[in-house]
């Protein structure tokens, strides 16, 4: 994915696409969560978080907080630079997060 980010984020948004249409709201948080990555690496902060505070309500609505909890802090070890207010803030909602019980296995 690395190595050419370019077509990774294309491949990607086609996915994110294709699982929209379909209503496949798990696909599109993984999608959301990668996507994230991937715009990061390419110094897109903004669209960077807009995508992984996207995977996360997504993560929240699928009852997962294993996976919320590591996209917030995922977000708060980005951040650290540049808030660390905020970075501290989405790393303490992540700690939380990952300490709920989910109702269901992820």
């Amino acid at each position: 994915m690395v190595s050419d980010l370019s077509a990774s984020k294309e491949k990607l948004e086609a996915g994110l696409n294709k699982a929209s249409a379909e209503g496949n709201k798990l696909a599109l948080a993984e999608l959301k969560a990668k996507l994230s990555q991937v715009v990061y690496l390419q110094g897109e902060l903004g669209v960077a978080l807009s995508y992984a505070i996207g995977a996360i309500n997504l993560f929240e609505e699928l009852d997962m907080p294993i996976r919320v909890g590591g996209l917030y802090c995922s977000v708060g070890y980005t951040l650290k630079r540049r808030d660390m207010a905020q970075a501290n803030e989405y790393m303490l909602k992540g700690n939380q997060s990952s300490k709920t019980k989910p109702t269901q296995r992820n």
